[in-house]
């Protein structure tokens, strides 16, 4: 018994000295901790921040180095774990640390760095500084199409991001989708990320469309627009074809309302100062190859349009659908006119997504329903996405919406849907 007893008490020590001096992150998460300083094993393959209480992190030598011995080993650098959360990043928080704040820090030797923001502000990791750092330098370019837009993206957004936590969240997101395409080996790591910025980009957004005013009109937008492009980025998901889905609920799953309300309320003010459109030379018509792709496409929705009227007796839902139609004939030239100048298929998206945008409230609800027209015409908008298939974050989706609306569709409408669905499965 006294053996058990003291095999009882060498098993209570090294529990007691395991939930002491374990990390933060291991004791919150309830699982072993190797206790390695200043990185433990567990937040170096969880690549998040290793800290560790401000009582374990007391030096375990019985006296500390004099001040000549810690002055030779140099500054160092601090992060803080933990992400992001609503504040603004001071300029001035480079300053020296408290005492305190150094004590809460994880350190480690180099020259002085503080990443810490101001006491009212939240905290960032080295993993979202490394999210940051891809978007201002590689990922911001995959959603511009011309240099002269550059500046907007990589300069002025980023600037609101500091103060704006909605697109500091979701420029974080779309880089971390960013970097899951390009390094395949860490995808479901970048995944990860991208998705917890991406929750809370969306829920900080959503909370502040409420309070959107003239000062603030601008940074919801690009919001919104972010919202939509980590949407695209993250691929298609079962279930979710962009305007409908295979539940009951006739909600879109992009914003396409808020982006809308944003348009109607602050267009004017939206659309001056830094995100004004930037004045480019005209294009100078379209060449015969695809002038005639477009004559074809036109054709089809002409056909489409005789359809309206043979199967629908509701004048005023008859004027709802060609109103849409009209508006996707002028989206489709467009498209050809800006294939035909060379232009990068990125700059599609506002195009293709400027019709979703203008869409009537009464056909996304015919959308939501699944009602047959609806969806015919849906399908031929569909078909231009795959002018986009070499842009990285619209890989996927022409065939995923398409087979969607192929689902829902009777087979009596079948074959008004034949052609946009031969032109996207014969050229993949």
């Amino acid at each position: 018994m006294e053996q058990m007893a003291k095999g009882k008490q060498v098993r209570s020590r090294r529990s007691h000295h395991k939930s002491r001096r374990g990390c933060l992150n291991c004791k919150k998460r309830h699982v072993k901790c190797d206790e390695n300083r200043p990185f433990c094993s567990n937040c170096t393959d969880r690549d998040i921040i290793c800290k560790f209480s401000r009582l374990d992190t007391a030096p375990i030598e019985e006296s500390p180095p004099s001040s000549n011995a810690a002055s030779s080993q140099g500054k160092r650098y601090r992060f803080l774990s933990g992400k992001y959360q609503e504040g603004t990043l001071s300029p001035n928080s480079a300053s020296s640390p408290t005492r305190e704040q150094s004590q809460s820090c994880v350190t480690s030797v180099g020259t002085q760095c503080n990443f810490s923001p101001t006491p009212s502000s939240g905290e960032i990791s080295f993993a979202d500084l490394r999210l940051f750092h891809h978007f201002t330098t590689t990922a911001f370019q995959t959603i511009v199409d011309h240099e002269d837009v550059h500046d907007v993206w990589q300069y002025h957004v980023v600037q609101w991001s500091f103060s704006f936590p909605p697109i500091f969240h979701l420029i974080l997101a779309f880089s971390a989708l960013h970097l899951a395409h390009e390094q395949r080996e860490l995808r479901d790591k970048y995944i990860g990320q991208a998705d917890d910025h991406f929750t809370s980009g969306v829920q900080s957004v959503s909370a502040m469309l409420s309070q959107i005013n003239v000062n603030t009109c601008q940074q919801v937008y690009i919001s919104a627009i972010l919202v939509c492009f980590v949407y695209f980025g993250r691929g298609p998901r079962p279930g979710e074809f962009l305007v409908f889905n295979n539940r009951g609920s006739v909600e879109s799953p992009v914003p396409l309302n808020g982006v809308k309300l944003i348009l109607q309320l602050y267009g004017e003010t939206i659309s001056g100062n830094i995100l004004k459109p930037k004045i480019r030379p005209p294009q100078h018509g379209i060449t015969s190859l695809i002038q005639d792709e477009l004559l074809e496409y036109a054709t089809h929705m002409h056909t489409v349009q005789d359809l309206v009227k043979q199967e629908t007796n509701d004048k005023s839902l008859i004027a709802v659908y060609m109103a849409v139609i009209q508006d996707l004939l002028m989206v489709a030239t467009d498209i050809h006119e800006a294939r035909s100048a060379q232009s990068p298929a990125v700059g599609f998206t506002q195009i293709l997504m400027g019709w979703l945008f203008r869409l009537p409230e009464r056909f996304m609800w015919l959308l939501g329903q699944k009602d047959q027209m609806a969806l015919v015409i849906f399908a031929h908008w569909v078909l231009l996405l795959k002018y986009m298939r070499s842009v990285w974050f619209m890989v996927g989706w022409d065939t995923h919406v398409i087979s969607g609306i192929r689902t829902f569709l009777h087979p009596t409408f079948e074959p008004w849907i034949q052609w946009p669905v031969s032109q996207i499965f014969n050229n993949e």
